[in-house]
């Protein structure tokens, strides 16, 4: 069986481009499964923002892989997401975070299903932290990219395109991206 993360909307765009499928297949061994939330399309499609930089993602592959997306919520399950999203809300009303609605459901759903949330926006790791018992854990997209190399899902050079994308589109994970990099793979980030 394989172990599922579910990620949350800037590290599926920091991931989409470079690995493809990533719904479809499983990766490595032991196999990593990834997801995506249901209401990506809907953020997606109300942010400008994203639209106009990442215009690919409404092109093929991207949206045949997304309807792939093995993560399917059911009725039962709604209810309890829905009690676990409020939880998470008020823990971020409390601490004034600036959570997207998005984001706070993909932690919502990540403490349903119990899947380690992949995720490199600062206020939604401050919500993981306070939630670590119900989800387990949290990654960013640089340890997701070493878990797959650990795994032989991918090489070093898959690591480096991917890198090498952030670094010219500027859309590296948060401050210090760097110096994890260094800490995680050994060398400095590629040039672009």
């Amino acid at each position: 069986m394989a172990d599922n993360y579910l990620l949350d909307t800037c590290s599926y765009l920091r991931l989409a481009q470079s690995l493809v499928p990533l719904f479809t297949n499983t990766f490595g061994n032991p196999e990593v499964q990834l997801n995506l939330i249901p209401d990506f399309e809907e953020e997606f499609d109300k942010s400008l923002r994203l639209a106009t930089k990442f215009y690919w993602i409404k092109t093929e592959p991207h949206p045949s892989d997304r309807d792939s997306c093995p993560l399917k919520i059911f009725k039962g399950q709604k209810q309890r997401i829905k009690d676990n999203f409020k939880a998470v809300q008020f823990e971020a009303r409390s601490k004034k975070l600036t959570t997207s609605y998005v984001d706070m459901m993909s932690l919502a759903i990540a403490m349903e299903f119990k899947y380690p949330l992949v995720t490199d926006d600062k206020d939604l790791r401050l919500l993981c932290e306070e939630f670590k018992d119900d989800i387990g854990e949290w990654i960013g997209s640089l340890d997701m990219l070493k878990l797959l190399l650990d795994r032989g899902a991918i090489d070093f050079k898959k690591v480096q395109v991917v890198v090498s994308y952030w670094i010219a589109m500027s859309d590296t994970p948060y401050k210090g991206w760097d110096s994890e990099y260094k800490s995680l793979f050994g060398e400095d980030p590629p040039k672009v």
